[in-house]
């Protein structure tokens, strides 16, 4: 019940903040102290339908790298997940500005936690044992 209250009430004023906050949730969930469940409420809730760019981006990263990391599944957060399809697809209450900046940021990590699922038993191509941030460089030359 405390390791819910600290989470709810860390400071998440500057992006050093939000990312030593991103790290403890991740660490957290990683060994089942804080309930996934109540996680995924919480952020969906404070990411306010898309509107909150601030907290829709800290939990795009957090969901990307809990997937990837396989610290979580994408069944762990059902709302989070809807959220960002809302937001990618344009049926968010976030500004028309906010859902181009994330689009394909958004995209990506669907996608990426798509992928794994499906290809249990496939090889992998080439382009994706490139980092994320290898690719999304290469992208924006």
């Amino acid at each position: 019940k405390d390791m819910g209250t600290w989470s709810t009430y860390a400071p998440t004023n500057t992006e050093q903040q939000r990312r030593l906050h991103r790290t403890v949730l991740l660490l957290l969930v990683r060994s089942r102290l804080l309930s996934v469940h109540d996680l995924d409420s919480f952020l969906a809730a404070r990411a306010d339908n898309g509107s909150n760019h601030i907290w829709l981006e800290f939990s795009l990263l957090f969901i990307r790298t809990a997937f990837m990391e396989k610290i979580a599944t994408t069944a762990d957060f059902p709302k989070l997940l809807d959220l960002m399809s809302q937001v990618a697809e344009g049926r968010s209450d976030a500004s028309a500005q906010i859902p181009q900046s994330f689009r394909k940021p958004i995209l990506l990590m669907l996608e990426e936690a798509r992928v794994p699922a499906l290809q249990i038993h496939a090889p992998v191509p080439a382009s994706a044992s490139k980092s994320v941030e290898t690719q999304q460089l290469e992208s924006s030359s």
